[in-house]
C-alpha cells in the first residue's frame, strides 16, 4: 500500500470511541513522523513525533476539559 513510504492521513481510529489522528503514517496506517492524536473520551491531545505507533522525541500532551 502506498509503495511502503510515508504519507499524510486524517482519520478516526476504529474501536476507540471516536479518537482521531491527523499526521504522517507508514504502511498499515501506523503513526510515524509528526502528528496529532485526540482522545475523544477525555479531550486530551498529543501533538508531536511518533515512531511505529509510539510517542517519541519532542511532543506536547495537553489535558482536555472532560
Amino acid at each position: 500500500m502506498f509503495g511502503g513510504g510515508r504519507y499524510t492521513v486524517k482519520r478516526t481510529i476504529p474501536r476507540t470511541g471516536g479518537d482521531t489522528y491527523e499526521g504522517e503514517a507508514i504502511e498499515d496506517n501506523v503513526k510515524d513522523g509528526k502528528g496529532k492524536y485526540r482522545w475523544c473520551a477525555t479531550g486530551d491531545v498529543y501533538e508531536g513525533e511518533w515512531a511505529k505507533d509510539l510517542r517519541v522525541g519532542e511532543g506536547r500532551h495537553t489535558c482536555g476539559t472532560t
